[in-house]
């Protein structure tokens, strides 16, 4: 069964069995259908079991959805999706909402992102004053969610306030956000009050780079054949020569260029630095100094086919051509050591002809899990 089929299946049955019984379900028997449904995984695993265990969480009353939250802890995307049928189903029945439990609740970050997230819509819509009150707190929020309501409310306050107090709330906002869209907001607005923000440094972009291309990509041939530097990614020669793509049919040598993009988003336009070539290759090496053993994430946007590795370690492989760019498309964790960190990129440009389909780019930034940059270890002052 794919997974696609086992959602549809999934909804089908909770509606099928939606109001099948007005009694309410007895804790125990709820906990012990919570725990079949942490059991749904992909290929249908664990959906027969979970059609039964919903006839029992279909009776679970508004009081019993604290209870409901708690199993989103341990829950897989689609385990997640039931249980969230589930609490809908039990507000949609009715009563009183059981405020003190779900601020209780609400209150542990430890909790699950998204069911934090239900908790709190719940609240709010049932008490302004409350969601008035916390949505100041929320700022340093584990989850983004939630974080991006207090960024929102701070750049609201500063509307109303002096630039003075304002560059004071914009600032604090911006310490504490997360995400490029409202970064890029909150640098607007302190900019508009004559506060200058280096956007690629908030951000942890990643400017300088060695880049070398083209290399042969006829007929998308060549995404996953080893090339160039790829061929041993734990020794990147930045001195070597390589055979390039041919020019017109005529062999081509290849260098590494070094390269540092001015770009705020910290976007490397292989179009300018290595040629509007088409069916090629680029490969980009950079190296991160990391001031200890850590983990990080590594946030890459790039509208071209490609690939990323870290130490030799593959953290990111997407064989996907012009559907987009955004600077946190696509991540992927990995342990940094102590020192420095090779980082190489493979962008994929294919054939296609739209003028769409022209660009060829890619821009990397280093952060934690939250999204907050991790900046690499400054480096000694030299001796005068």
């Amino acid at each position: 069964m794919s997974k696609t089929l086992g959602i549809i299946l999934a909804i089908f049955a909770w509606f099928t069995i939606q109001w099948t019984s007005g009694a309410k379900a007895d804790e125990p028997d709820l906990k012990a259908a919570i725990a079949t449904i942490l059991q749904v995984d992909k290929e249908g695993k664990g959906h027969e079991a979970a059609i039964e265990a919903m006839q029992v969480l279909n009776k679970a009353t508004i009081a019993q959805v604290p209870s409901i939250l708690v199993g989103m802890d341990d829950a897989n995307p689609l385990a997640m999706n039931w249980l969230r049928a589930a609490i809908e189903g039990a507000v949609q029945r009715g009563g009183d909402l059981p405020k003190s439990e779900l601020i209780t609740y609400f209150d542990d970050r430890s909790h699950s992102h998204l069911g934090r997230l239900l908790a709190f819509d719940l609240l709010t819509g049932s008490d302004n004053a409350w969601a008035s009150k916390i949505i100041p707190t929320l700022i340093d929020d584990p989850s983004l969610p939630l974080r991006r309501k207090a960024i929102d409310h701070y750049v609201e306050v500063a509307a109303k306030q002096t630039d003075i107090e304002a560059i004071g709330s914009l600032g604090f906002a911006l310490a504490n956000a997360r995400e490029t869209d409202q970064v890029t907001k909150l640098r607007d607005e302190l900019a508009k009050r004559n506060v200058q923000v280096d956007l690629s440094r908030q951000l942890g972009f990643l400017p300088k780079w060695q880049l070398v291309g083209p290399f042969e990509h006829a007929n998308e041939a060549n995404f996953n054949t080893a090339l160039g530097p790829e061929i041993d990614l734990q020794k990147v020669d930045l001195k070597a020569e390589f055979d390039g793509k041919p020019d017109d049919g005529k062999p081509r040598k290849i260098k590494w260029i070094a390269y540092e993009t001015s770009d705020a988003s910290g976007v490397v336009n292989l179009n300018n630095q290595i040629g509007k070539i088409k069916g090629a290759i680029a490969y980009g090496y950079a190296e991160f100094k990391s001031a200890a053993e850590q983990n990080v994430v590594i946030r890459y946007g790039c509208i071209n086919a490609t690939k990323v590795w870290v130490n030799g370690e593959l953290v990111i492989n997407e064989e996907v051509y012009h559907v987009g760019m955004d600077p946190d498309q696509y991540s992927g964790a990995v342990m940094l050591k102590a020192g420095i960190n090779q980082i190489v990129v493979k962008v994929c440009q294919n054939e296609q002809t739209e003028p769409w389909a022209g660009e060829w780019m890619f821009q990397v930034r280093v952060c934690d899990e939250t999204g907050k940059t991790v900046l690499p270890a400054a480096e000694p002052p030299s001796e005068q």
